[in-house]
């Protein structure tokens, strides 16, 4: 297997937005879209003529199996992306227009996915080591507590390998508060080569 020369860690996302303006409780359509910060990026990544991975967990169901073959379709490499069986896959909601005009809430739906059971044994250091860069951002080490320990790992596996390092700080305060973010992210934003 030809390992991917850009690399990211994080959870694979199904986003359901609302078609119309207003309060989610009287939309009844939305549009579905593959999403998550990390997996958009792998796919810009490859749509760009590099190759791309991403590590990652979904649920055994039809959301974790519409992600897989959306990432295949789009070339990205998806060996390191752990099927749990009996856990969901993570979901949003996009509210739009409501309660500020021309502006959209995110609700999510995230909490004990199959995403966030992400582990530090999920990265393995093997998978790194052709890597050019590795991507990172602020919403991974929010998840939970093993996701943080993975993102960190992700970080000392990066430098192991000479890898760049990028770092999306991209805080989520419905996910954690502004000085945990703070704290854990500091050392990672000295650590990285290119700061989003």
């Amino acid at each position: 297997m030809q390992l991917p020369q850009i690399v990211s860690i994080g959870e694979p996302l199904i986003q359901l937005n609302a078609v119309s303006t207003g309060p989610l409780r009287y939309n009844n359509y939305f549009e579905k879209h593959i999403a998550g910060a990390e997996l958009n990026f792998c796919v810009g990544v490859r749509r760009s003529g590099f190759s791309s991975g991403l590590i990652g967990r979904v649920g055994e169901d039809e959301f974790g199996l519409n992600i897989l073959q959306y990432l295949a379709a789009e070339g990205v490499d998806t060996s390191q992306i752990r099927v749990v069986k009996e856990m969901y896959t993570g979901v949003y909601f996009i509210q739009r227009g409501y309660p500020v005009p021309g502006k959209s809430v995110m609700f999510y739906y995230r909490k004990n996915s199959a995403g966030s059971t992400l582990c530090p044994e999920d990265v393995k250091y093997s998978y790194i080591t052709e890597a050019k860069l590795v991507h990172l951002t602020g919403i991974t080490p929010a998840l939970s507590d093993t996701a943080r320990e993975a993102w960190l790992r992700m970080l000392e596996a990066a430098k192991k390998a000479e890898a760049m390092v990028s770092l999306d700080t991209n805080i989520r305060t419905k996910l954690w508060n502004a000085d945990e973010a703070r704290e854990l992210l500091k050392p990672a934003v000295d650590k990285a080569d290119i700061l989003l």
